[in-house]
């Protein structure tokens, strides 16, 4: 299961997914977990992507960080909202979250105009996709949320274990 959200703003509760995902006995594929790679940005998620059953996607109220560089008439994207585009691809399941107004963000940090309605945009597109989503406003009530959800059946090729961990 691939977590996708913002660092600045929402680093604990994607702990907190990945933390009720563990207590599902599912493998959560997440930032702090991406190895070294290199080559397009987007043939490395693709490849991280690819194999998980489903993503998981928040958006809150701040832009994350972006690719420093873009191709010429490429429109400006977040690394989460790029997360976002590549599951979209894929055809993967989304299971799509957006913060409340009154949520505590982990880190609030100056944005400028444009990146807020860059992430409104996002936000107002994910509102009008036609797919469910929910939202939260707390770490805990999304945990509880994210142990609630029926999950599609494991595919062969899905991560199934901590891969640098051996068995006892």
């Amino acid at each position: 299961m691939f977590i996708s959200a913002t660092t600045r703003e929402l680093r604990s509760y994607r702990e907190e997914i990945k933390n009720a995902l563990l207590t599902l006995k599912i493998l959560p594929i997440e930032e702090r977990n991406f190895p070294l790679a290199y080559g397009p940005l987007v043939t490395m998620l693709r490849d991280l992507i690819g194999p998980c059953d489903a993503v998981i996607h928040l958006a809150g109220f701040y832009y994350g960080a972006e690719p420093p560089q873009r191709r010429p008439g490429e429109p400006r994207r977040s690394y989460t909202q790029i997360e976002y585009d590549v599951a979209r691809e894929l055809k993967k399941p989304l299971y799509l979250f957006l913060a409340t107004e009154n949520y505590e963000p982990d880190n609030v940090s100056m944005q400028s105009d444009e990146e807020k309605e860059l992430q409104l945009t996002h936000r107002r597109a994910i509102e009008q996709c036609g797919d469910i989503y929910y939202r939260f406003t707390g770490r805990e009530e999304l945990g509880s949320r994210i142990r609630e959800l029926h999950f599609p059946a494991r595919s062969a090729e899905a991560p199934r274990r901590v891969v640098n961990l051996p068995y006892v």
